[in-house]
């Protein structure tokens, strides 16, 4: 399975999502401030979907691809609340970061196994053997 560019987005994503919450932090009523974090990270979470994409047709493994797709479904929903009123950048950049990193190791793990792998692991081999 390969994965590295999403994996480079999304680390590149987590660091500026958390560099603008400290910020936001800091100055909670700057609302060009959140606005434009919110522009920036919406421009990132795009290339992280195309990225994800472009790697996602190495993945023969649905279950993979759901994980994937709703992790960043989580992004995209943590990128459109920051900065909102009484919203905490800090709590939601951890929040980010709890949903995030897991799927950051998880792609580096998979990166070296094989989907027949996954698979065995699946219990799903024996099917395609007797399909």
């Amino acid at each position: 399975m390969r994965s590295l560019q999403t994996q480079v987005r999304l680390r590149r994503l987590l660091r500026v999502f958390t560099d603008y919450s400290d910020r936001l932090a800091d100055a909670p009523s700057d609302s060009v401030l959140a606005a434009a974090a919110r522009t920036k990270l919406f421009d990132l979470a795009g290339q992280l979907h195309e990225a994800w994409a472009d790697d996602s047709t190495t993945v023969t493994v649905r279950a993979i691809r759901r994980h994937v797709n709703r992790t960043l479904a989580a992004v995209d929903q943590a990128i459109a609340s920051l900065g909102k009123p009484s919203s905490n950048p800090r709590s939601q950049a951890e929040d980010l970061q709890e949903a995030a990193l897991p799927l950051l190791l998880m792609l580096r793990g998979m990166e070296d196994v094989a989907d027949r792998q996954v698979l065995d692991w699946l219990g799903v081999s024996g099917l395609a053997k007797t399909a």
